[in-house]
């Protein structure tokens, strides 16, 4: 508990706490503060994403790491504050910053573009090309965000307590919003396109919803180049009850390529974010990218720790599913995937989840991942994946498994890589 000056700040709703904990970046936010008979101020968070970190499986909060958008914090160049008791937003400017001639650009407007379906009739056969898309808001959770992994937050509705933790129902995580989404539309390329200056993920590939929906399907994203995301970069399919298990295959994820783009300075303001993550997904193709720079993993592939493929995992579940994912068939192939895992641990360049039959991870360049393991990853659940042709290098654990469980890691073939020595981390 900090001291009584604490106590004495104005507007505490409008405080955010953030925590870190391995892959997990959380935030919360301040319901109010007192000061106490001991002298020291009294925190009181809001409902109900404190309640969630707190109780939620893997990396819970536990250590407030920072505290912002507190007025009385407002005393370095370049911080500002949002007040919204005021209406307004103070900005201590940079050296050498004229703000009577500077270009300011405040918005609300979390979407810059959707594509949905009218009447039956999908969004298809649309190009764009050399367009910048630029200055969205991005969503925010009113009590904060409780991150579980790869930006997903646990909601409140849907729970189960296993082992004295909270858990969403099959993995059924909450899905970061983003500024440009498609939903049930086909036959899409972004081409030579720019995403910058987004607060939350850039780009939405989206699953079905509920049981009349249907997803998005031949989907081109090339030569395009991704920087100053505060999300993740791009997010293909989702991880819902229609994503894990359709009822048919117009609610599939499939035919989604990501080529020869590049992926940079991405998770500015979620360190739990990721380059490219794609959920339960057929076909995709993830080829000739250049991801850099990034606080967790570069590419996140696979869902469910192996708790929605057929027969279950070893963890206790309401139910269990005796029929497959539509993962499956997908490819992440010749990218070079450098300097990522600089801030968050437990992931890697490559990072898969759950049974994806004929998946291959091929001919890959990693290096330079200081956070563990860095390299290719097979965690829980990880089935029937080809890893071969990769070079690793520079990283603390080249080739990763955490896929023993069930025998998953015999249905991986592993072999003609070139993997260096482990790097001891700093």
């Amino acid at each position: 508990m900090p001291d009584e000056t604490m106590a004495r700040w104005g507007s505490p709703s409008d405080i955010e706490i953030g925590f870190f904990n391995s892959w997990s970046h959380m935030t919360c936010r301040v319901s109010w503060i007192y000061c106490g008979v001991d002298g020291r101020a009294h925190i009181s968070m809001s409902a109900p994403t404190f309640m969630l970190v707190s109780r939620k499986e893997g990396a819970r909060a536990e250590t407030p790491a920072y505290v912002e958008n507190a007025f009385e914090l407002l005393d370095e160049p370049g911080e500002w504050y949002s007040g919204s008791m005021s209406n307004t937003l103070f900005y201590m400017p940079c050296d050498g910053e004229d703000m009577t001639t500077a270009t300011v650009v405040i918005t609300d407007d979390n979407r810059l573009l959707s594509f949905r379906a009218q009447e039956k009739s999908a969004p298809h056969h649309i190009r764009f090309e050399g367009i910048t898309f630029a200055e969205a808001a991005g969503e925010r959770a009113l009590s904060g965000h409780a991150d579980v992994q790869a930006n997903f937050a646990i909601a409140s509705e849907n729970l189960y307590e296993r082992n004295g933790f909270l858990v969403n129902v099959h993995n059924e995580y909450r899905k970061p919003d983003a500024a440009i989404v498609i939903e049930a539309a086909h036959d899409l390329v972004f081409d030579s396109c720019t995403f910058t200056r987004i607060a939350g993920a850039a780009l939405n590939v989206e699953a079905a919803k509920d049981a009349f929906d249907v997803a998005a399907h031949d989907i081109i994203v090339r030569n395009c180049d991704f920087h100053d995301i505060g999300g993740s970069a791009i997010q293909i399919g989702g991880v819902g009850r229609y994503a894990h298990h359709p009822i048919n295959d117009d609610q599939v994820v499939r035919n989604i390529r990501v080529e020869n783009c590049k992926i940079h300075h991405v998770g500015v303001e979620f360190e739990g974010s990721v380059g490219i993550f794609a959920g339960y997904t057929q076909g995709t193709v993830i080829e000739g990218n250049e991801i850099y720079n990034l606080p967790y993993s570069g590419i996140s592939i696979g869902w469910g720790w192996g708790e929605e493929d057929a027969g279950g995992s070893t963890y206790p579940i309401p139910f269990i599913y005796e029929t497959p994912t539509p993962a499956r068939d997908n490819r992440i192939a010749n990218n070079h995937i450098h300097h990522v895992m600089q801030k968050r641990l437990d992931g890697g360049g490559v990072y898969t989840l759950g049974n994806q039959p004929g998946t291959v991870i091929e001919n890959n360049h990693i290096h330079d991942n200081p956070g563990w393991p860095g390299g290719i990853y097979l965690d829980e659940g990880s089935g029937f994946i080809e890893v071969r042709g990769n070079r690793v290098y520079d990283v603390p654990t080249p080739m990763n498994f955490n896929n023993r469980n069930q025998g998953r890691i015999d249905t991986c073939n592993v072999h003609d890589n070139d993997f260096g020595p482990p790097k001891q981390q700093e």
